[in-house]
């Protein structure tokens, strides 16, 4: 670990001479080649690093020159070991230096115990002038180097250890002061940053990464969650409607999350400056703890650059700018007799909800091997293994550990149950065959953290104010998420007797709660906002707000509130004493384009409010003018290509609807098909009236066949309530349909429980499964329930009507004579009605 002398010398860009020495920063190499810049530990260890993310399989070199003054030299690299404290004896993430085209002997990446040190490579003759030098990954997994040292010195422990001076002695860009100076461009930054420039502010957008979007970019891969635009202030949420990306589902292809929109969006405001790759680690504050600057570094030059604002915005997530400015903060678990929270621990502790290092996988038609290696995991068996193509949000590593001064530790557990994981399913499973033609696509480097310091207001939202609903004066956007804290699984649970790599989710559905403004500023540091996760609020209260459609709408109260602000030259506190009307009013008229965008209504939840689905989504939702679907399925969704049409014709839309089907077909035959490209559908076809039949059909001709608004799946209702037959075979045909038919809207229809004549449902039948037809319902709604959520997929709840019409009394509307599984007529009028209103709003 380096000094902290050397925080701020660490990011020199290009060369460092002294003497006979020469010190190469890796992120200052003119070529990275497969290599990636990794910055998210800068002020743990000290600089950012070039990281071998291959997944397996070896990077490109990176490569640059340098100039030396020739002769012999001592060659030392500044690296890690990072498995070591899982398997000391072993090492991933191994390389070699290449000078001047000859590979060095010595293996390097594989020394130490864990931590960051100097590994002295090999002698080297440089030639006088220009030397080259190249970084040759050796197997694709996580190879990390920060620098290398070329040096005359033959004792240079000095050298190595003490600051390394910048490259280059730069003096600060000239910027002028800002009005505001917003740090983090996540979607709770960027909703703020945007919100200002439209009400008229100057604003500096600081972000220490090359995209925009924090959790939700193609980084990290978190879908947007929560509702937008409710009461009390409807028109929060407008300016997140015209970036947000149309699609949910987390750990999906990267242009799922629509960076571009997002850069879009700020480039388009004239009052916004963009810093992108700018690490902020430090902050000047006045003799009345106002903060006058931030400084921050760039992670690929080096070059230090200074912020002026009046105002500043700390949207980090971890809440650094407060933290460096000296703001009152919190991190892990109060104790109950602080807050008199029901579900807070008697005692206070430093527990955190952990960060996903998520993955996906798919078919290829290349080299699918993934071999075993000796530092991977040997605890991963047939009873805990994740033989799934996807490692969603549960994939949480970290839960209880400090998320900041233990980040990398975590990250790094993070990549290596991924990689365990993936070599047990890939070489030693008992379905291995079923994974024979697939690899992992990705998996992300960059962990999606949920918890760290939480920056204290003028009020700290807590869990007796979200369930009585002690609603505030000064309350703005409504959080509406459970209260949802996540646990690592047990190891009763999870057949894993290690340290816990997924995890639970504990949830609490709640009223929609206005978070009050009070939470989005600091209570003392004068010119300081927050908004993001590191809001003024309990770990538990936490739970609700951590979602990023709530940050966004965080950022547009913040925006205005910072606007108010400089028109009376005040502080974010006297916005609440003096200006509370004016924010109001701004809250009430919104800062959105005026335009309509399609609204983004995934990754919502039930509520404690049993009207605001349909009050405020499906109602809100205009009918189609047109309509494109494909069913892939079974006899379960056969009868909607006859029974939709004419009410689609009522309501004055059109519509073209095809099904794929098979009899009884499962989500696994689907996917089998898939994979042989198997002629074995029946084809109906209705396409606004005209009628097509036909046999020895294929998924994936019919997938291209036309641009399908919607893609619908089900599973075999002799499997729908059993969760266990879900995967991987879903994600499977989700894949292909997403490979195929890109721009369409994937839902999942909920299929129904037998009549309660049907022998599977009746004890003493020797086909009898245990349950009756409510239980079997109840099995159903949470297995299709559960794989929806999980992929950010809609549901049409075509069971969840049937159910609710047995409710009303009367015949059945399943069955019809001898058969006891399908719809009757009335039951097919039910059905077509739940799609029309589901697909058509």
């Amino acid at each position: 670990m380096k000094k902290a002398t050397m925080l701020a010398a660490a990011f020199a860009a290009t060369l460092i001479a002294r003497a006979e020495t020469t010190v190469i920063e890796a992120e200052s190499f003119e070529d990275w080649g497969g290599w990636v810049n990794d910055t998210q530990f800068m002020d743990q260890m000290g600089s950012p690093y070039l990281l071998a993310h291959g997944m397996g399989k070896p990077v490109a070199d990176a490569k640059t020159t340098f100039v030396a003054n020739g002769g012999k030299y001592n060659v030392w690299v500044r690296t890690k070991n990072w498995t070591s404290p899982w398997h000391p004896d072993v090492g991933a993430g191994t390389f070699k230096l290449v000078v001047n085209g000859n590979p060095l002997p010595n293996l390097l990446g594989c020394q130490g115990k864990g931590e960051w040190l100097w590994v002295k490579a090999d002698d080297v003759s440089l030639k006088k002038g220009k030397n080259t030098l190249a970084l040759h990954d050796l197997d694709g997994f996580d190879g990390r180097v920060d620098a290398i040292c070329f040096t005359t010195n033959p004792q240079p422990t000095s050298i190595l250890n003490g600051p390394r001076p910048p490259s280059v002695i730069a003096q600060p860009i000239p910027l002028p002061k800002f009005d505001l100076c917003v740090v983090g461009g996540g979607i709770a930054g960027l909703c703020t940053a945007v919100s200002a420039a439209r009400l008229g502010l100057s604003v500096a957008l600081v972000q220490d990464r090359s995209v925009l979007g924090g959790n939700n970019s193609s980084e990290v891969r978190v879908h947007l969650g929560a509702y937008q635009n409710l009461p009390p202030y409807p028109r929060l949420g407008d300016v997140l409607a015209e970036f947000g990306p149309k699609r949910g589902g987390n750990a999906e292809s990267a242009a799922n999350y629509e960076d571009e929109r997002k850069l879009a969006i700020v480039k388009a405001e004239k009052n916004i400056r963009l810093f992108l790759n700018e690490h902020v680690n430090g902050v000047k504050t006045n003799e009345q703890g106002r903060i006058v600057a931030v400084r921050s570094i760039n992670t690929k030059t080096g070059v230090a650059t200074r912020f002026e604002a009046t105002n500043f915005v700390d949207c980090t997530g971890d809440g650094t700018v407060g933290y460096l400015a000296g703001a009152d903060f919190r991190m892990g678990r109060e104790a109950k007799s602080e807050t008199n929270e029901p579900d807070a621990p008697e005692k206070a502790d430093m527990v955190t909800m952990g960060a996903s290092v998520q993955w996906n996988a798919g078919a290829t038609s290349g080299d699918a091997a993934f071999p075993f290696r000796p530092w991977m995991l040997n605890t991963i068996n047939e009873e805990n293994c994740s033989a799934h193509l996807k490692g969603d949000w549960w994939w949480e590593a970290g839960l209880g550990r400090d998320q900041i001064a233990e980040g990398e530790y975590i990250r790094d557990y993070g990549l290596l149950v991924a990689y365990s994981n993936w070599a047990f399913v890939k070489n030693s499973y008992s379905k291995k065959g079923d994974f024979a033609d697939k690899e992992l696509k990705w998996v992300a480097y960059n962990a999606g953290r949920r918890e760290s310091r939480r920056l204290l207001g003028d009020f700290i939202l807590d869990q007796n104010h979200l369930r009585n609903r002690d609603f505030q004066p000064d309350g703005t956007c409504a959080t509406t998420w459970t209260i949802d804290l996540h646990l690592p699984k047990s190891a009763d649970e999870s057949k894993f007797e290690g340290e816990p790599f997924q995890s639970n989710s504990l949830n609490e559905k709640i009223w929609p709660y206005p978070v009050p403004y009070r939470c989005l500023y600091s209570r003392n540091v004068p010119n300081l906002f927050m908004a993001g996760r590191d809001i003024s609020v309990t770990h538990i209260a936490l739970g609700t707000t951590r979602l990023m459609r709530t940050h966004g709408m965080m950022g547009e109260v913040v925006g205005m509130a910072a606007s108010i602000c400089k028109k009376h030259g005040c502080t974010p506190r006297d916005v609440y004493t003096s200006h509370l009307d004016e924010l109001k009013a701004l809250m009430t008229k919104g800062v959105g384009d005026g335009k309509k965008h399609p609204r983004q209504d995934y990754n919502v939840q039930e509520s404690l409010d049993p009207e605001i689905k349909a009050k405020h989504v499906e109602s809100s939702r205009p009918l189609v003018p047109e309509l494109k679907v494909l069913m892939i399925g079974n006899s379960f969704s056969r009868p909607v290509v006859r029974t939709l049409p004419p009410l689609a014709k009522s309501a004055g839309v059109r519509l073209d609807i095809a099904s794929l089907y098979i009899g009884g077909c499962s989500l696994e035959r689907h996917a089998k098909n898939i994979r042989n490209d198997a002629a074995e559908y029946l084809i109906e076809r209705n396409n606004d009236g005209e009628r097509l039949k036909k046999e020895k059909a294929r998924i994936g001709e019919w997938l291209s066949m036309a641009k399908w608004d919607v893609v619908t799946i089900q599973q075999a209702s002799h499997f729908s309530w059993r969760p266990e037959t879900f995967e991987p075979w879903g994600d499977e045909v989700i894949a292909e349909i997403r490979r195929l038919a890109p721009q369409a809207e994937i839902v999942v229809q909920e299929t129904w429980s037998y009549n309660a004549n049907d022998g599977r449902l009746k004890k003493g039948r020797k086909d009898y499964w245990g349950f009756g037809q409510d239980e079997m319902y109840s099995r159903i709604h949470k297995a299709v329930g559960s794989f929806a959520k999980k992929r950010g997929l809609r549901v049409i709840p075509t069971g969840a009507a049937i159910q609710a019409a047995r409710a009303k009394g009367g015949p059945d509307v399943v069955g019809n004579g001898g058969d006891t599984i399908h719809l009757n007529k009335a039951g097919e009028k039910i059905q077509a009605e739940v799609w029309l209103k589901t697909l058509f709003r």
